[in-house]
């Protein structure tokens, strides 16, 4: 499970929706205090089961250009927190002519301390 989350590369946070659930999994087995050689509860692998689905089918694509000289460019945050994690979204708005575009900036994330 570890190597498997820890194998996610997601610098700027795209894939946060599916990576958070796996932070959260980790952060409970955690709590039971598990020796290194005690099985994991099988509900639990259940959920990483279905959650290293998520993440391996998921197929995401951004892309990487950002600016062009006639834009003229706005910063949006959104943040939100619950009990469970918090997190942010920035996004990148062109302006051309009458029509506006969001860019996906980055969106980091945490797992909340328990």
């Amino acid at each position: 499970m570890l190597r498997g989350i820890s194998a996610t590369y997601d610098p700027l946070g795209f894939i946060t929706p599916l990576t958070i659930p796996a932070r959260m999994l980790i952060q409970e087995i955690w709590k039971l205090k598990l020796d290194w050689d005690d099985p994991i509860p099988f509900e639990l692998i259940e959920r990483w089961k279905g959650i290293a689905a998520s993440i391996e089918n998921s197929k995401t694509s951004f892309n990487r250009s950002y600016f062009k000289t006639e834009e003229i460019k706005d910063l949006h945050v959104f943040v939100d927190a619950s009990q469970l994690a918090y997190g942010a979204v920035i996004f990148l708005m062109t302006h051309i002519f009458a029509m506006t575009t969001p860019l996906l900036s980055c969106s980091p994330s945490l797992v909340s301390p328990r």
